[in-house]
């Protein structure tokens, strides 16, 4: 039997620890193969909980933030993908949980979720990143939620497709932060402040590929929101919230990942609890999701998603069931189980083919 070539490396973050009762060991390097089978080729250990990863603008260099710590740490990225471990950095907040460089790839920008702030740390010319060059406090008032909305929680930092203004989605607040950031001063200032119903729990924000929308996963409510935006103000408006679970779904889920296909036309969201990926296709004419449907996400906790090799293929990690399954999209309905496409893998919680 010929082998079958690789046609990318896939990194997969996980979780290790006691209190999240994980089984991960490390961040996982794979090689992605033409066929595709997933073969790991290296696993970074001695980090815990390597949680959410980025790569520079010039895919030189991985960057892991370490959920429920205090630190994030740079990797080089070899000519085969292997990983080179260059040190740890203090984020200068608690528990990190996503960071994306600056367009002009001198920064790392993150959400610290725990202390209800963002920072930038310079990147060093060999790729490691310095300490803080700037920390942003997220001003509001906690939600109603007594226990997942105690103060500002941000959790995600997302370049908008002009690369002007950073969006926060923050769970804590029932805010979606726009924000300014200059690298000449390493300065971030708020533009602006949208409110979010009141325990919606606003969590990751995409952008649609070719027109002015942004699309919201509020956690805590297990919804989407669709939102017109005006790239040259950095403004949001709503224009309309749909409930990412089946009417009669017992309560106990929580929205997580919120994707848009390359096309524009198929809105996903990954449900932790209803354990299924939410299907929906954006009318934009109408501006208005249509014909929901849910899809088993093959495993539970589906805590991450991502597109694969190609954008006709989604990929789930089910952080709870230990499992990456993938769905085709080509059928243009809803994602459809690849037969034999597992992988299994200790508690993945984000996937990035760069």
């Amino acid at each position: 039997m010929s082998k079958s070539r690789t046609l990318a490396v896939a990194y997969v973050g996980c979780r290790t620890s006691r209190e999240r009762g994980a089984k991960g060991r490390g961040l996982s390097v794979f090689d992605v193969h033409a066929d595709g089978r997933w073969t790991q080729v290296q696993l970074v250990e001695g980090m815990v909980n390597p949680s959410f990863l980025a790569v520079d603008r010039q895919g030189d260099f991985l960057y892991a933030v370490h959920g429920d710590m205090t630190d994030v740490t740079s990797l080089r990225r070899g000519p085969d993908g292997r990983l080179v471990v260059l040190g740890t950095t203090s984020t200068g907040g608690a528990n990190p949980v996503h960071l994306a460089p600056d367009p002009t790839n001198r920064f790392m920008l993150i959400a610290n979720y725990a202390s209800g702030s963002v920072s930038a740390l310079p990147r060093n010319i060999d790729g490691s990143l310095a300490d803080p060059s700037a920390i942003l406090i997220l001003p509001g008032h906690p939600g109603p939620d007594r226990v997942q909305q105690l103060s500002s929680h941000p959790h995600q930092v997302a370049w908008d497709p002009a690369n002007r203004f950073v969006v926060v989605p923050d769970k804590g607040t029932d805010q979606i932060f726009v924000l300014r950031f200059d690298p000449n001063d390493a300065r971030l200032e708020i533009c602006g402040r949208f409110a979010t119903k009141p325990g919606s729990g606003p969590r990751h924000v995409v952008f649609h590929p070719t027109r002015p929308y942004a699309f919201v996963a509020y956690e805590l409510s297990s919804e989407v929101g669709v939102y017109g935006y005006d790239a040259q103000a950095g403004t949001l408006d709503l224009r309309g919230v749909y409930r990412t679970i089946p009417a009669d779904a017992s309560s106990g889920n929580t929205a997580a990942e919120v994707l848009v296909t390359a096309d524009g036309g198929m809105v996903l969201v990954t449900n932790r609890g209803h354990d299924s990926i939410y299907c929906a296709h954006f009318i934009a004419e109408q501006e208005t999701l249509h014909a929901p449907s849910w899809t088993s996400c093959g495993g539970h906790g589906p805590r991450f998603a991502s597109f694969g090799v190609g954008s006709d293929q989604l990929l789930v990690a089910n952080e709870l069931s230990d499992n990456i399954c993938a769905f085709d999209l080509s059928p243009a309905e809803r994602p459809t189980r690849v037969p034999g496409s597992e992988i299994i893998t200790g508690s993945p919680v984000c996937i990035l083919i760069p």
